[in-house]
C-alpha cells in the first residue's frame, strides 16, 4: 500500500496521490527553472523611445542587454585610447540593443541602425557602419549620451515588469504583447 503524506488535505483528489519524498537538490533545479523563466520573461520586454531631434516622429525600439554584453562594451571603451571611446561605447550599447526604428504611426523603417536606415535618410555611400548611421541620424554628439542614459535607465528598471509577469503567470495572466 502507498503511504500518503500526513500533511495532505483530505480531499478525494489528494488521497489518491502517493507521497513522494523530495529529490535531493530539487530546490536547486526549481531555482534554476525560476531563474531561467525570469530571464526569458525579461527578454520579452522592449521599449520604444523617441530619437532626439525628430519631435516624437521617429522611435527606436530597444531590448534589454545582458550584463555580460554591456560589460564587454564598457570594457572595450575603457581599454581604448581613442578620446571618443566613451561616446563609441554608448553608441555600441544603442546599436546592440536596438531591434527596430519606427515612424510614429508604427510603421517599421529599419531593423536597427543599419543600411536600410541609411537609405531611408538618403545618406551617401560613405556611411557604411552602424555607428556612422547612428551618428548621422542623431546628428548631435550630446544627444547620444542623453538617449543612451534613457535606454540604460529603462534596462535597469525592468524588474518590476518582470516580477508582475511572473506573478501573473501563477494566476493565469501573461506579459503584455507588443
Amino acid at each position: 500500500m502507498t503511504e500518503l503524506h500526513p500533511h495532505d488535505p483530505l480531499t478525494d483528489q489528494d488521497a489518491t496521490e502517493p507521497y513522494v519524498e523530495p529529490t535531493p537538490g530539487a530546490e536547486t533545479s526549481i531555482m534554476e527553472t525560476l531563474r531561467a523563466r525570469r530571464a526569458a520573461i525579461a527578454g520579452e520586454y522592449t521599449t520604444r523611445l523617441p530619437i532626439p531631434g525628430f519631435d516624437g516622429m521617429l522611435l527606436a525600439e530597444y531590448k534589454k542587454l545582458t550584463y555580460d554584453t554591456t560589460r564587454n562594451i564598457a570594457k572595450r571603451a575603457a581599454d581604448s585610447k581613442n578620446p571618443r571611446a566613451d561616446l563609441y561605447g554608448q553608441m555600441d550599447i544603442l546599436i546592440n540593443s536596438c531591434i527596430g526604428i519606427y515612424a510614429a504611426d508604427g510603421q517599421m523603417i529599419a531593423e536597427g541602425y543599419n543600411k536600410d536606415l541609411a537609405t531611408f535618410f538618403g545618406l551617401d555611400g560613405d556611411v557604411t557602419t552602424a555607428r556612422q548611421v547612428l551618428f548621422n541620424v542623431f546628428n548631435n554628439d550630446l544627444a547620444i549620451p542623453a538617449h543612451h542614459g534613457d535606454v540604460m535607465d529603462w534596462m535597469q528598471n525592468t524588474d518590476q515588469q518582470v516580477n508582475e509577469a511572473l506573478q501573473g503567470e501563477s494566476s493565469g495572466l501573461r506579459p503584455p504583447s507588443r
